[in-house]
């Protein structure tokens, strides 16, 4: 727990003590005490519910993930705001460190894709995390999303049109009957018309 929270914790843990050794005696059956009170329990709330909301937030993430859910947070974050800051080479090295923790991390996976693809223009690179992420256990959604940032690596980025028509075609292949697979085959088509990513047919 932070030092920050450990504070507020202590000086709502007080407010308690005063208010039932001083506040209350004091109110009496008065007709403001109600709104009193209600204000003064508001002012404790301030203080102790931040540091408790995250206390269990982090047992809860401890229980799911082990004693490798804050370190992941923590280089989350810090690849993120490097990220944010141009610092490429140094935020793949932070999301690289927390692959090795959580090889399964699809979110870790596509951040790198996106700064390879995005920032630095190496779309090989890109389609390989991309590729990555595409063996974890995915929903239908997030595969389809995959499968056209892949596409779209390929036709923006790369220019290779055989190439994006193919990867979309994986949509439909292994989602077939779902709304991802006939939007797929709609791109397919504009695709092979020479139309941008996302422009509707006249």
């Amino acid at each position: 727990m932070r030092a920050a929270d450990i504070v507020s914790l202590l000086i709502g843990a007080a407010m308690i003590v005063f208010y039932f050794t001083d506040v209350l005696p004091r109110l009496g059956p008065a007709l403001t005490s109600p709104p009193l009170v209600a204000f003064y329990w508001v002012l404790i709330a301030v203080f102790i519910a931040p540091p408790i909301a995250r206390l269990f937030s982090e047992k809860l993430l401890g229980s799911v993930f082990g004693g490798k859910a804050g370190k992941l947070t923590r280089e989350y974050s810090r690849a993120k705001s490097l990220a944010a800051r141009g610092r490429f080479e140094e935020a793949i090295a932070e999301y690289r460190r927390g692959l090795e923790n959580e090889p399964e991390n699809q979110s870790l996976r596509l951040e790198l894709a996106e700064i390879y693809s995005q920032h630095l223009h190496d779309y090989s690179k890109a389609i390989k995390e991309y590729e990555g992420a595409l063996k974890m256990e995915l929903r239908d959604f997030e595969r389809a999303s995959i499968l056209n940032r892949i596409a779209d690596v390929y036709e923006s980025g790369l220019e290779d049109e055989e190439m994006a028509v193919r990867t979309l075609s994986r949509i439909v292949d292994a989602l077939p009957g779902t709304k991802f697979a006939e939007k797929a085959e709609e791109r397919i088509e504009r695709t092979k018309r020479g139309q941008p990513p996302g422009k509707d047919t006249a």
